[in-house]
């Protein structure tokens, strides 16, 4: 079955797309589900463009925005940032948004498998058709924020350096590490599975949330905050 088949648009709810989780959580989980050696960068963006063209706002306010710095924070940034900057920077592009996306480890071993992802992370992503054969390991720098960054956490907050409350917000979303070197080993499927029901939901929910807020020109976020309310992470 293709994904054109698997995903009826004519029962999309249009003008219910926020709050997105219930219209989501049917698209995605279906199509991580019954994705199997399907899921590949081809279907992910032909998704992308399934849920944009469901975007109930103005693309051209979206066009003419001025960059959003998106910072993508996990370990050793070897996988879950990588892929998260990945699946955001794709979103938003098919959404028209200019995001500036990147991501970093906070404890990166920048010499660490030449300074690339794992071989894992990867063999997994290339399986995909996700390009990033050629990605490069980064180590969290103060540089990395400023006032205007907005900032994703996907590893524990307990240690996180003083200057990340530099940013504009701060957003936790914990995510075990996807391709873990030294637990049971589970299939290729089983990891694809786990990555695309939690890392695909979180970040096309904060794409579509970042896009209306840029829409209404709502620079403290407010509608965005009162969503992530529960992720937002705050210096004690």
């Amino acid at each position: 079955m293709s994904i054109e088949e698997n995903i009826d648009e004519n029962e999309l709810p249009r003008n219910q797309l926020h709050p997105v989780d219930e219209f989501l959580h049917t698209i995605l989980f279906s199509f991580v589900l019954d994705g199997g050696d399907r899921i590949t960068y081809d279907n992910l963006r032909h998704l992308f463009g399934v849920i944009a063209s469901y975007y109930p706002g103005n693309k051209e306010k979206l066009r003419q925005a001025k960059p959003q710095k998106i910072l993508v924070i996990c370990d050793q940034n070897q996988g879950r940032s990588q892929i998260a900057e990945f699946l955001v920077q794709s979103f938003g592009d098919v959404l028209g948004m200019n995001l500036k996306v990147k991501s970093a480890g906070q404890h990166a071993t920048l010499d660490k498998y030449g300074g690339r992802p794992s071989p894992v992370v990867r063999k997994n992503l290339t399986k995909l058709g996700i390009p990033i054969e050629n990605a490069t390991v980064d180590q969290l720098q103060e540089s990395d924020i400023d006032n205007e960054t907005i900032v994703i956490i996907l590893k524990s907050s307990s240690d996180l350096p003083e200057f990340i409350y530099n940013a504009r917000l701060v957003i936790g979303e914990y995510l075990a590490d996807p391709f873990p070197e030294s637990k049971i080993p589970k299939t290729n499927d089983e990891r694809l599975f786990e990555l695309f029901d939690s890392i695909t939901y979180f970040t096309v929910s904060f794409v579509l949330k970042l896009a209306k807020a840029i829409e209404a020109k709502d620079n403290n976020l407010n509608d965005f905050k009162k969503y992530f309310a529960s992720k937002i992470i705050r210096k004690n």
